[in-house]
């Protein structure tokens, strides 16, 4: 793939961004983050739910190895 970054080593920290308003959310985030603290990587979770004019997550004061989207459409 042209422009592609190719990741190389263990995952050690994921971002999370999600869409508030699908029910399923919240189980599933709580599931991800003990599997994550289970495993040593840390989880970054977006404060505002995808609800602020800016993104949820800032990936240049906090890098993450892995961005994980969970929601509906839109979400990403």
């Amino acid at each position: 793939m042209a422009g592609s970054t190719r990741f190389s080593g263990p995952i050690g920290s994921i971002g999370v961004v999600y869409r508030e308003q699908t029910p399923e959310v919240a189980a599933i985030l709580e599931r991800l983050q003990g599997w994550a603290e289970g495993h040593g990587i840390t989880t970054t979770v977006e404060a505002d739910a995808g609800r602020g004019p800016g993104p949820g997550l800032d990936l240049d004061a906090v890098p993450v190895d892995l961005v994980v989207a969970l929601g509906g459409d839109g979400t990403f």
